[in-house]
């Protein structure tokens, strides 16, 4: 068996995956792997093989986790049980969406949009204490900052390797 192309492209929300082979003749599957840090990869789906002297096939992840990269590769799993490893492809993910705080100046809550790649929110005063700690999942999220005395603060974005920090006024 020879896997001839093995592509990763983002589209939208989704990672498109195509892969090409030649002499299929004793495959049985192609288990699909993903990894976060190009070392440790799961399990995210499997295709049959076609059997065939040669195929493309192709297979949608449409639930990539955030990041600014992916990396993915094919387990090749012969009928008699023997698997090799295809190389590694790379998928590059878009920059994350525009991120907007509003209101701003607020007196009760913020929402943030365009969350999406981050995983958590932290609140800070402008002394660097930090005030409030949140979980992100989706792309947006609402607080409450009702609490907050009058000032300006700092709502700093973070998924473990990238931060960004937006200001806000609170009346």
């Amino acid at each position: 068996m020879r896997i001839i192309s093995f592509t990763a492209t983002p589209n939208h929300d989704d990672v498109l995956l195509n892969w090409q082979t030649g002499d299929e003749s004793n495959t049985d599957v192609f288990n699909i792997q993903r990894s976060t840090d190009g070392s440790t990869f799961n399990n995210i789906g499997k295709v049959a093989a076609m059997e065939s002297v040669s195929h493309n096939y192709n297979y949608t992840d449409a639930t990539p986790p955030a990041g600014p990269m992916l990396y993915y590769r094919l387990q090749e799993t012969d009928i008699d049980g023997r698997s090799i490893y295809s190389d590694i492809a790379i998928c590059n993910l878009p920059v994350s969406k525009e991120i907007t705080l509003f209101p701003n100046p607020a007196s009760n809550n913020i929402t943030i949009t365009g969350t999406g790649n981050y995983s958590y929110l932290k609140i800070f005063n402008l002394s660097g204490q930090q005030l409030n700690n949140y979980s992100i999942n989706g792309e947006s999220i609402t607080v409450t900052v009702t609490a907050l005395p009058s000032g300006v603060y700092i709502a700093e974005l973070s998924n473990g390797t990238n931060t960004t920090q937006l200001r806000f006024l609170k009346r």
